[in-house]
């Protein structure tokens, strides 16, 4: 996710990563912009659309387009959302993973760490956890998630096998504070009556993330652990854990088939992938 300020408008961008071919993504990609107005235009792989402003919405026209590349999984998108003015970036975005489905999604861990999460943290988080999707880059991957305090904000702490990262998702704007796992020294647990806080220090200097359940402090400090050791010394190639499953990839991409945007041949093709990694 990045974000551009230009000359009287705002441009953020966001990454997804999908399961199906470049070819497949373009397809439903533009599916999806013609069933919200956008009338999609350019040449594959890299569509342009625009919507008029929505007054009952609260929404600034805007400018959408969609750059998709290969990925080993499939394929990736970069959706670059510009608008003269408000901050309804993430919704326009959120219309459109909606018409694409959440089985075309490469979830990237995310179903096993929420599995994880207590109901009281995923009610308190809701917000959170329903838009992290569009605040991951496009190549990494959730590891543990937690939720808590940072300062006055309450929200989500997310471990990725690329940083650490608190994002409090407001009605207006979203709050995000991030560490790279490279310049984190250390990450330690505080335990207190009411719960559990996070002492994480980056150049000498500490942050404290609090107000955190019981266990879910030592959690993403043990995972902290063990994304760090496998990160190679500076200079060095880096060795990333892969907390996805590889059952659930399958699942998905059976889903894919069911719904007919894979072939049967496709399905096998892309099983006999992931069986020989395993």
């Amino acid at each position: 996710m990045t974000v551009e300020r230009l000359f009287m408008a705002i441009a953020r961008t966001i990454d997804w990563r999908l399961l199906v071919t470049p070819d497949e993504a373009d397809q439903l990609l533009r599916t999806a912009f013609t069933k919200l107005g956008l009338d999609p235009t350019g040449a594959p792989g890299e569509i342009s659309g625009a919507s008029k402003t929505q007054w009952l919405k609260n929404r600034w026209a805007a400018t959408v387009t969609a750059s998709v590349r290969p990925h080993p999984v499939g394929s990736t998108v970069a959706l670059r959302v510009e608008m003269s003015a408000g901050t309804k970036h993430y919704a326009v975005a959120t219309d459109i993973a909606n018409e694409l489905g959440d089985d075309v999604f490469d979830d990237r861990g995310l179903s096993a760490v929420l599995n994880r999460l207590s109901r009281s943290s995923k009610f308190f988080g809701a917000m959170e956890l329903k838009n992290i999707r569009h605040y991951l880059t496009a190549t990494e991957t959730v590891v543990e998630i937690g939720q808590g305090t940072w300062g006055r904000n309450q929200g989500i702490i997310v471990l990725t096998d690329e940083r650490l990262f608190f994002f409090d998702k407001a009605m207006v704007g979203a709050t995000i504070e991030e560490f790279p796992l490279t310049a984190i020294t250390s990450v330690a647990v505080q335990k207190r009556l009411g719960g559990e806080a996070l002492a994480i220090t980056v150049s000498g200097n500490l942050s404290t993330i609090g107000g955190m359940m019981h266990g879910q402090g030592d959690s993403i400090a043990r995972a902290f652990r063990d994304v760090k050791a496998n990160l190679a010394p500076a200079g060095g190639q880096t060795t990333i854990l892969q907390p996805h499953s590889d059952a659930d990839e399958l699942e998905k991409l059976a889903a894919l088939r069911d719904r007919g945007i894979l072939t049967d041949a496709e399905f096998d093709a892309k099983k006999a992938d992931i069986l020989n990694r395993m």
